[in-house]
C-alpha cells in the first residue's frame, strides 16, 4: 500500500467529513497533531508519517 501524502490525507478526511459530519474530525486532527509532536522526540519515527497514519486510522473508524 502507498501511503497517501499529508495533501491526500487531508482531502480523504474532508470528503469523509461531508459523508459523516460531526465531532471526530476534530479529535481525528487533534490526535494526528499529537502523533506527530511525539515522533518528533523519536529517531526511528517520521513525524509525516505518524500523522498521516492517525488520522487514515481515524477516518476508517468513522467510514460508512
Amino acid at each position: 500500500m502507498k501511503l497517501p501524502t499529508i495533501i491526500e490525507t487531508e482531502k480523504l478526511l474532508s470528503e469523509s467529513e461531508q459523508r459523516n459530519p460531526g465531532a471526530w474530525i476534530g479529535h481525528s486532527k487533534t490526535t494526528a497533531l499529537c502523533a506527530k509532536a511525539i515522533a518528533e522526540h523519536c529517531d526511528n519515527l517520521d513525524i509525516d508519517t505518524a500523522y498521516i497514519y492517525v488520522c487514515i486510522k481515524k477516518r476508517y473508524e468513522k467510514s460508512d
